[in-house]
């Protein structure tokens, strides 16, 4: 149903093409008669960078300013600078409602709610996602205390996590709402009828997502050598933008493993079906040892191999490990070691009822349980709730 006041602002301190959230955000408000505009940094600056293909939104303001993930210094001395190209871009329309994504533009995004009247959204993406371990003791810490003091200003609050809906239900102002919009994808039914038969016939692991230090890709190949070494028929698949320098380590390892690895350096929302279709199962290590993210963070990539019917194997994480063995839709090895994951592969590659039957699990809690559908209605809930 077309809104009267339609018009919304979304600001985001990173490039707009690659976020599968606010990708699946923006489609599921136009859907629903909204219109929106997007402000974005792209802090790469990468010279590749697909324009955004879409048609369910307004315009992008683009702010190419290099600013890498790693290089605090250098983010504080240019974030000011995006701020004023955002406070320029925002007095081009008139807007109902801005949609802030993630703490680096909250303090612009409350500057604007009162300086054009509107209303305010504050979507928290991870909460480790810029800061890392420094949400303990470092320059992340900084910023969460910084938070507190404008949270006050928030009329809605969107976190990508359970955990983190709990978090701020008692740090928003009384009459705001805080809800949870999981990144996850639509269930159609037409991902489960089976994976791609490959011509070389091969068990294929998967992984898509951005690979940094603690996505232990030394480890997954390690992994892949072993079951290698057993003389398994596997390759892995790997798609993931190298985040904060990571690619002089990643390229290495990636290498290694030759013939046996196909890699892509990014894989847009709408081609996931043609690599998760290719996958016997997804893998997911990930280092613990950051408190907040272990208490706050969900594998999303857990949701979206679900969706397509793969099963995953994860080392156990505190977010995600009951998820995993409640709802059967793969396997939780308790030590991130080689051995076991592949142990655990090998498992399913000689058991392959037994990876049927975690398919037909991830049906039905694609279906039922984590779905974007029903994320869909939370948001429109909330955006509604605000703009009558």
């Amino acid at each position: 149903m077309m809104q009267s006041n339609n018009k919304i602002l979304m600001i985001i301190a990173d490039s707009h093409s690659p976020d599968a959230r606010l990708t699946k955000e923006i489609n599921s408000l136009f859907d629903n008669g909204y219109n929106v505009d997007v402000i974005c940094w792209d802090r790469e600056n990468k010279h590749l960078l697909p324009p955004y293909k879409s048609e369910k939104h307004g315009e992008v303001f683009r702010y190419k300013l290099p600013s890498k993930r790693g290089n605090p210094a250098l983010f504080i001395l240019n974030i000011g600078r995006f701020y004023l190209f955002a406070i320029k871009k925002s007095k081009l329309k008139k807007y109902t409602i801005i949609h802030a994504h993630s703490i680096q533009v909250l303090i612009v995004a409350v500057f604007l709610k009162f300086f054009l009247k509107l209303k305010l959204i504050y979507d928290v993406h991870e909460v480790t996602e810029t800061f890392g371990n420094n949400l303990i003791t470092g320059l992340g810490k900084l910023f969460w205390q910084i938070e507190k003091l404008f949270l006050p200003f928030v009329d809605g609050i969107i976190t990508a996590t359970d955990p983190l809906t709990d978090r701020y239900k008692n740090k928003i102002k009384k009459n705001g709402n805080v809800i949870s919009v999981l990144n996850c994808l639509p269930f159609i039914e037409r991902n489960f009828i089976g994976r791609s038969i490959n011509s070389e016939d091969k068990f294929i692991i998967g992984r898509i997502g951005n690979l940094r230090n603690k996505s232990r890709i030394d480890i997954i190949a390690e992994v892949i050598n072993i079951l290698i070494q057993r003389k398994l028929n596997v390759k892995l698949i790997l798609a993931g933008t190298n985040i904060a320098g990571y690619e002089l380590k990643s390229k290495n390892i990636i290498d290694s493993l030759g013939d046996f690895v196909e890699y892509h350096d990014w894989i847009p929302l709408d081609k996931f079906k043609d690599y998760y279709g290719l996958f016997d199962i997804v893998i997911n290590i990930h280092e613990k040892g950051d408190v907040y993210e272990e208490k706050y963070a969900y594998f999303s990539k857990v949701f979206e191999s679900i969706s397509f019917g793969v099963p995953v194997v994860i080392n156990d994480f505190p977010t995600m490990t009951n998820f995993v063995n409640d709802n059967e839709v793969g396997f939780v090895i308790k030590n991130i070691s080689a051995k076991d994951f592949a142990d655990q592969i090998e498992f399913l590659i000689k058991h392959p009822n037994i990876k049927n039957e975690m398919r037909g699990n991830c049906l039905k809690v694609s279906k039922d349980i984590i779905n974007w559908k029903i994320m869909e209605e939370r948001l429109l809930k909330l955006y509604s709730t605000l703009i009558s």
